[in-house]
């Protein structure tokens, strides 16, 4: 018992890779990829791991596997690579019901990531990425959501807002990506195929929000969705 607890503790805190380069994934990639393999089981995880730490590449998806028939620590291998082996803490909390699938004996929907909030936080707070978790939803609740922390790490809420609350651009301070009066890039797909014009933004808008867009050359207005700076686009997108 005593050689097995050595071993999982040198495992743990001192797990070896080969060929560990800049190019391999990084602390913060393995601990998204268990938030979001926990998150669809229902379960907010907080893995312990280092963010700017790196491991070995790996070619293939991470599997997630419980261990020892706990979810508290899982272990996460590399298909591609059997020498790619980590033992991580989930620090799991209670099961949260923004993160539980609803599943249909009926119908099968389509699961969207979206980014919502880990905890509660009140207005003029920036936010961190402790304080964002990947959730999956299966109801629609309209355009303009994020689906990467990335997207909102150091933005400023706008109101106060609850644990669970799936972030829109609405509750953030704004953020102007596009100007008014600015020329714009409109983007529209039609059958997998993007066609770009240009068009003069009618208002401000910051990410995921909606605003007119004037075509150049049809003179028409078009409700667009702001997709990034100077770009926007006729079909919701997922941010």
């Amino acid at each position: 018992m005593r050689f097995f607890f050595i071993t999982f503790l040198f495992t743990f805190l001192f797990p070896t890779f080969s060929n560990s380069t800049p190019q391999g994934l990084t602390g913060r990639q393995v601990y998204n990829a268990i938030v979001i393999e926990l998150g669809q089981k229902g379960l907010d995880a907080n893995p312990a791991i280092q963010f700017n730490r790196v491991y070995a590449p790996c070619s293939s998806k991470l599997s997630i596997d419980q261990f020892h028939g706990s979810w508290k620590t899982v272990r996460v291998t590399c298909q591609s690579n059997k020498n790619w082996k980590l033992v991580v803490r989930t620090n799991l909390g209670e099961k949260v019901e923004f993160v539980r699938l609803q599943k249909s004996p009926t119908a099968r929907s389509e699961k969207s990531q979206m980014v919502a909030l880990r905890k509660s936080i009140g207005r003029n707070e920036v936010l961190q990425e402790a304080d964002l978790v990947v959730v999956f939803k299966t109801e629609k609740i309209g355009g303009g959501y994020f689906a990467n922390l990335s997207d909102l790490v150091g933005r400023t809420s706008k109101v106060s807002l609850s644990a669970g609350t799936i972030l829109k651009a609405r509750h953030l301070e704004k953020n102007y990506l596009v100007h008014k009066d600015q020329l714009v890039t409109i983007e529209h797909n039609i059958a997998n195929i993007m066609i770009n014009t240009e068009g003069i933004a009618q208002a401000f808008g910051q990410k995921g929000e909606r605003i007119w867009v004037k075509n150049v050359n049809s003179g028409k207005k078009i409700l667009c969705w702001v997709k990034s700076e100077k770009k926007v686009s006729t079909t919701a997108k997922i941010y």
